[in-house]
């Protein structure tokens, strides 16, 4: 917003500081002063009034009061001097409010008499150094007003004005009205306007019309000052697409008691530059309440939360430069807001007021005064974290999904509805249900990520809910691939995929059982019944892992397959966290013997590494299967190909040793009716 530096100059007693110093000052102090232009002899401040402030320094006065108290000057006021007033009648013109509660208080004066001209040379240039056109005299001096005192005012053709009187009311639904730019609107009853007997003659707070326009043949006129409602303008201004310097201010509110400062100085101004006299009394609708409002301030309080040591006297007098009214009451200060001040209403703004002003640089920077301890460390935060660099780290995306799923998906992926939570208000009908798992959403993400991948990963660590758990509500760690094709290859993936997450936790003893009891095949009725497996880590429990049911990805509209494994995170951080057991590494050598295992098809890995196992007892410390091999699709047996790696504690194992544990193992693996190679 532009301020000129003279005209701030017009209401401070003594000199500012030249315009550079002065926009340090207020920069420091008060608001950012973000250019400086001089313009003839002038110097126009570019200052970003901040928006609590808006209501009291967007007025060339307003500057000059933060001007005047951080420069040690003081502002120059005069009393209102205004006729006597009447709450129905300006003049001969009738004054009536029936939309009072958006607009609470509305003056009104009427002048005869004033010689509609141009303006004088020194207004015509100020008014256009600070971005506004010249129009004539009297409306040239409605802008001055508003540009020194902050208050929007509007000046009216009273010989124009249909059956003498001003309503201030709701515009019908409809109604139209012709502004000063030329533009037409359309009203609704929402909009409040300022209107004659038969039409609209200004949108209240915004812009004035064309049927009321002060023109050279202008020779009484009516002017308006007024307290709109900020809301009221806003909406109005926003539905009509038009707004102005008015509206800007009347949206960030203006205190009541600008009201008539602005009237008395707009009378004051016209009475100059364009003659005229008032006639008769003046309008004023206002019957409430101006009294200032008194908030207490403890000096210590005001000290301890500054960091400071200001004493009572100089507190005084740093609020008293800013034209609060100060009174002594012992420890504490009682202060009285101005009324202009809308921003101040509780102790803490009063402290704010007093820090500002001694000036934020002048505190000593101090270290703070207490113990620095390290925060407890949280477990689930950490473990999270965990998990999501590493799946991230594997090649798989993170989603965030709604907790919501709708009652079509409830259907579709098979779920117990008397078991689901249901909201008694859902927001729409695809949200209606809490999720009992999180694979419904993955499989959407899946669904969606398709149309542009041919394979898909993603993770997601999130909440289920469901009234046949503990608590109703568990935390889950969720991963899916997806593939426009059917491939077995992506169970043995994700499989991959969360064995060495597990690992990567800490967690061992993990497999996968696919064993499952005709309850469990019924909570698991949404998955492949061949391809779907319990995760365990020993005889823990910790989740489920398989492919999606081929019925259930096609309810879903899903074009492919795909692979999902939820895990409970609560008791995977609980695995996680367990202490682990150290065991020192073997100073003696291992040695390595291969065998190549030959078994019917569907015999598991894990049913021939438990043999094996048996029968090499502790010697034997690792088992790695690095080959599988089937000849054809079609044939009854496959093989399997393992590292089998021995080594003892407290000596270096000898060849025979190892060939006949190696020769033990073959002859159970016989014993089983496999071929070993």
């Amino acid at each position: 917003m532009k301020f000129s530096y003279n005209l701030i100059q017009k209401f401070v007693s003594g000199d500012l500081p030249e315009p550079n110093k002065l926009a340090e000052l207020l920069t420091m102090h008060s608001f950012e002063v973000e250019d400086i232009k001089k313009v003839s002899g002038d110097y126009i401040l570019d200052i970003d009034i901040l928006p609590n402030r808006a209501h009291d320094s967007s007025s060339h006065i307003g500057v000059a009061r933060e001007a005047a108290a951080v420069s040690g000057l003081k502002v120059k006021t005069e009393p209102v001097q205004l006729p006597v007033a009447d709450p129905a009648k300006a003049g001969d013109i009738k004054v009536k409010t029936t939309g009072d509660f958006l607009c609470d208080r509305y003056m009104a004066a009427v002048i005869k008499g004033v010689a509609i001209k141009d303006s004088p040379k020194w207004l015509k240039e100020l008014l256009e150094s600070l971005g506004l056109n010249s129009i004539n005299n009297v409306v040239d001096a409605a802008n001055y007003a508003m540009l020194v005192t902050g208050q929007p005012m509007h000046a009216f053709d009273m010989d124009k004005i249909k059956g003498a009187q001003i309503n201030v009311r709701l515009a019908q639904k409809g109604e139209t009205i012709q502004s000063l730019d030329g533009n037409g609107y359309i009203l609704d009853d929402s909009m409040l306007v300022i209107a004659d007997e038969k039409s609209p003659l200004a949108i209240a707070g915004i812009k004035g019309g064309k049927e009321a326009e002060v023109h050279s043949g202008t020779k009484n006129i009516i002017l308006e000052a007024a307290h709109f409602d900020p809301v009221a303008i806003r909406n109005t201004s926003k539905k009509l697409g038009l707004a102005t310097d008015a509206s800007w201010r009347f949206e960030r509110n203006i205190p009541k008691t600008l009201v008539s400062e602005g009237m008395h100085f707009l009378i004051k101004t016209i009475q100059e530059v364009a003659q005229g006299s008032v006639e008769g009394k003046i309008a004023d609708t206002y019957s409430g309440n101006l009294e200032n409002k008194v908030l207490a301030v403890d000096i210590k309080r005001a000290n301890s939360i500054l960091g400071l040591n200001i004493t009572k006297e100089k507190i005084s007098s740093l609020l008293k430069s800013v034209e609060f009214g100060v009174e002594d009451a012992q420890d504490q200060l009682k202060i009285k807001v101005p009324p202009f001040r809308l921003d101040i209403e509780r102790e803490e703004d009063i402290v704010e007021e007093i820090g500002r002003l001694f000036g934020y640089e002048n505190i000593e920077p101090k270290m703070p005064v207490a113990a620095l301890y390290m925060p407890e460390r949280n477990v689930n935060t950490y473990w999270i974290a965990q998990i999501k660099n590493m799946l991230s780290a594997g090649g798989f995306n993170e989603v965030y999904n709604y907790s919501f799923i709708s009652g079509d998906s409830v259907k579709n992926w098979r779920f117990e509805p008397k078991h689901l939570w249901e909201l008694e208000n859902p927001p729409g009908e695809d949200l209606r249900n809490m999720r009992p798992k999180l694979s419904p959403g993955m499989l959407k993400n899946i669904k969606d990520n398709l149309k542009f991948f041919n394979t898909v990963r993603i993770f997601e660590v999130g909440e289920v809910f469901s009234k046949n758990i503990t608590d109703n509500e568990h935390s889950h760690v969720g991963l899916a691939i997806g593939s426009k094709s059917s491939s077995e290859r992506l169970f043995f993936e994700l499989k991959g995929s969360v064995e060495h997450l597990l690992n990567g936790l800490g967690l061992s003893d993990i497999w996968l059982d696919d064993s499952l009891r005709p309850e469990e095949k019924a909570e698991l009725d949404f998955m492949h019944p061949a391809r779907v497996a319990q995760v365990k880590i020993g005889d823990s429990l910790l989740g489920f892992l398989g492919q999606v049911h081929p019925a259930v990805a096609s309810a879903e509209n899903l074009k492919g397959s795909a692979f999902v494994c939820e895990l409970n995170l609560e008791d995977l951080i609980r695995e996680a966290e367990e202490e682990e057991i150290y065991s020192p590494v073997s100073n003696y050598p291992q040695s390595v013997r291969d065998i190549s295992v030959i078994v019917p098809k569907y015999t598991k890995a894990s049913a021939v590494i438990s043999v094996i196992q048996a029968e090499g007892e502790e010697l034997l410390r690792d088992i790695d299967m690095f080959d599988y091999y089937e000849e054809a699709q079609n044939a009854d047996s496959v093989s399997m190909a393992f590292h089998l790696i021995f080594q003892a504690k407290d000596r270096t194992l000898k060849s025979q040793e190892v060939d006949n544990l190696t020769a033990r193992i073959e002859r159970q693996i016989k014993n089983k009716d496999w071929e070993v190679k």
